[in-house]
Parts: C-alpha cells; sequence; structure tokens
C-alpha cells in the first residue's frame, strides 16, 4: 500500500492577508525569548523554514505550523510568505 505524503513538494508563495492563525498570539509570547529569538532571526536572515499552512473551503489557508514567524512577518507588513501545504490538516490530532 503506498505511503501519501503529507505535504505538498512545492513550496508556494501566498499572501499574508489569506492565512488565519489558529492560535492568538499574547503579550505573553511576545515577550519570550524564543519570540525575540525568532524576531531576530527574521529581520537579520529572513525567512529560512517556510509556515505550513491547510487550505480552507473559502480560498484561505489555516495556519499550522509558524505562528510565531506569521506574527513577525505580519508586523513587518509583508505582503506574502513562503508556505509549504499540508495535505491533511492535522492541527487537531
Amino acid at each position: 500500500m503506498p505511503i501519501a505524503a503529507s505535504f505538498d513538494r512545492h513550496c508556494i508563495d501566498v499572501p499574508i492577508s489569506r492565512i488565519t492563525p489558529l492560535r492568538p498570539m499574547t503579550p505573553a509570547l511576545k515577550a519570550t525569548a524564543k519570540y525575540r529569538q525568532i524576531a531576530t532571526s527574521v529581520q537579520e536572515i529572513g525567512l529560512v523554514e517556510p509556515l505550513v499552512i491547510f487550505p480552507s473551503a473559502n480560498g484561505s489557508y489555516l495556519l499550522l505550523d509558524g505562528h510565531i514567524r506569521f506574527d513577525v512577518l505580519r508586523i513587518r507588513q509583508a505582503l506574502t510568505v513562503r508556505c509549504i501545504t499540508a495535505t491533511d490538516d492535522e492541527a487537531h490530532t
């Protein structure tokens, strides 16, 4: 029996306005060292690891992984973001 891939093989650039985060970005999380480290990395190097998204029925995308990276890019007013598309919405499993 063949094994199905969990992700599309190709990254895509998606308008940031079409991505819906599944978790809120709280002030407490924004105050963490991890948040500051990721924010600095995105500022200095750019996006190293693409976000993981899942397509919704309405043409938008659910953000499965990369909430801090997404928030940093949103604050920096990025128009698009590099993403990997999941073939299964595993956010609820």
